[in-house]
């Protein structure tokens, strides 16, 4: 199960923890005091809450954002001690209070900060299908990477991801994340990837050379994607997302997306000699009359 699956079901037991307090204060107007086995409940509830939140932050740290990690760690070391003193409701609210504040600050701090980086990897892709379509020497250099091999196209997609702030890798060596330019391990403590980055986003490039192949070569790098241990290169790494991309000459629609274990392999498919808009509408035109 992913952190934020773990995170998003303790998040729901405090919230749940917070509307019982609140239930049993407003049906309790003429005492003040709370049950013995309701304090035992209340507090054996926090205490599994505060247990459970130990174990994520042992577990998954390093995969976290570092302000969120930081928070977590916090509360790891400072538990939050659940006290009726007296049986008073009002202070078990107030000995609950930092825990529902707490939440509410890691699920800001936890913000779908992949949602960022996968709006910025599709518009760098859709950036290089149109570079590509418009403009005469980058279609060449494709054409040209495309007769050569694989690894040429996957060296120079890289390079335009990197223009829009994306690392890319892919998977090599038993699981290991490694650069398409240079073809050397990443680390990260490379100080370089560190602060030139948006985003560390997995491909998996295949050249298509024939309609025939799409579904197998799809299928070949998505396991080779699934290899990857995810949480290597830490919180740049865009976790729930792998790219497969697929180059061929002419334009064609990209199979659909599939969801493997928690994570969405995304297909996207790059034409290194489109017809140009008014041709491919010309060629519907004579297959619809067809």
């Amino acid at each position: 199960m992913h952190w934020l699956e773990r995170w998003q079901s303790l998040a729901a037991r405090i919230e749940g923890l917070l509307s019982a307090v609140n239930f049993i204060a407003q049906t309790m107007q003429s005492h003040s005091i709370f049950a013995p086995d309701t304090q035992t409940a209340l507090r054996s509830e926090a205490d599994s809450l505060q247990i459970e939140m130990r174990r994520l932050y042992e577990d998954e740290a390093a995969n976290m954002p570092e302000a969120a990690a930081t928070a977590l760690g916090e509360l790891v070391a400072n538990p939050i001690s659940f006290f009726v003193q007296g049986g008073s409701e009002s202070t078990a609210l107030q000995s609950l209070s930092p825990l529902f504040v707490f939440r509410a600050r890691f699920s800001y701090l936890i913000r779908d900060s992949e949602a960022e980086a996968r709006n910025a990897t599709e518009l760098a892709f859709e950036h290089l299908s149109r570079l590509i379509a418009v403009s005469p020497d980058v279609r060449a250099a494709w054409k040209l990477a495309f007769g050569e091999n694989e690894v040429a196209c996957e060296k120079l997609g890289s390079v335009h991801l990197l223009s829009h702030g994306i690392w890319a890798f892919k998977v090599q060596g038993g699981g290991a994340a490694t650069d398409l330019v240079y073809n050397e391990p990443l680390l990260p403590s490379n100080a370089t990837l560190q602060r030139s980055s948006k985003a560390m986003v997995l491909t998996e490039w295949k050249r298509i050379l024939s309609d025939g192949g799409v579904a197998r070569a799809a299928e070949q790098a998505r396991a080779q994607a699934s290899d990857y241990s995810s949480g290597v290169l830490g919180h740049l790494e865009l976790k729930r997302t792998r790219y497969i991309v697929l180059v061929g000459e002419r334009k064609r629609q990209a199979p659909d997306d599939v969801v493997h274990d928690g994570v969405t392999y995304r297909h996207v498919w790059i034409a290194v000699d489109p017809e140009t808009p008014s041709v491919a509408a010309r060629s519907r035109e004579r297959e619809r009359s067809k």
